[in-house]
């Protein structure tokens, strides 16, 4: 792992040249290969810092036969090329405005992931929202603080709060539809009657009128912002419960 040090950078400057003059028909692949292994595990953010470090060894001294500006934004492109999964024509590695950018894009993805956190903890588990943030989990990481739990297991939260919630939402539907059934059973209806021992018609008719009259309150109670104040919070208990059943979300992605 590369190493907040100028001897470090400038070991890594010489290992490059070192392979660069071992096969230079080879160079682009073998030194790929030999920096994705170096920024293993660090973020977008900080291998574009440990590039730009890198990039500055170059400019401070340039084997001979190289042109100063076409080996520094070869190299950069090359690195840039590895942090982002492919090579961008017409972009420019080596300029300021490029790294501004993709911090700025990285800043909103830590920031809107930060935020759904944020929302699973408080709405599904009811929890306070206090919590290692993206960039936290990141710095310790690269501190080596073992302490700290792992970027993909706090990524993993995003995952096992859908499987939850896919889980919650069938669970919270089957109860309150069972509810409206149970309210609407006719033989729930017919001895719950308190009119007394009728025949025929009258019966039927009685029957009917206290059928209508519960409709009737099924269908203002469902018509009415009720129906989805007792959903959602039936749908949040059953939230709660299949997460602490499970042992939390990391047990389910």
């Amino acid at each position: 792992m590369v190493q907040s040090t100028e001897d470090s950078l400038n070991t890594i400057a010489e290992e490059i040249r070192d392979l660069y003059a071992s096969d230079p028909g080879n160079a682009e692949r073998l030194l790929e290969d030999y920096l994705e292994r170096k920024l293993e595990g660090f973020s977008l953010e900080d291998r574009i810092s440990h590039v730009g470090r890198v990039s500055a060894c170059f400019r401070t001294r340039k084997p001979e036969g190289i042109p100063s500006g076409d080996r520094d934004d070869n190299q950069s492109a090359h690195l840039l090329a590895i942090l982002l999964g492919e090579k961008i024509s017409g972009l420019d590695p080596t300029t300021p405005e490029t790294s501004r950018k993709l911090a700025a894009s990285l800043n909103r993805v830590f920031d809107n992931l930060n935020d759904l956190v944020t929302v699973i903890r408080t709405t599904l588990l009811g929890k306070d929202p206090c919590f290692q943030t993206i960039r936290h989990i990141i710095s310790a990481d690269l501190k080596g603080e073992q302490e700290s739990k792992s970027l993909e297991a706090h990524l993993r939260q995003i995952k096992g709060a859908f499987l939850i919630t896919r889980e919650a939402f069938r669970t919270a539907a089957r109860t309150e539809v069972a509810r409206i059934l149970d309210e609407l059973d006719p033989e729930k209806i017919a001895g719950g009657s308190e009119k007394g021992l009728k025949f025929g018609f009258m019966r039927r008719a009685d029957l009917f009128e206290i059928y209508k009259e519960k409709y009737d309150d099924v269908r203002k109670w469902f018509a009415s912002e009720r129906f989805l104040e007792d959903f959602i919070r039936e749908f949040e208990k059953v939230c709660q419960r299949l997460v602490s059943e499970k042992g939390g979300l990391y047990e389910n992605a």
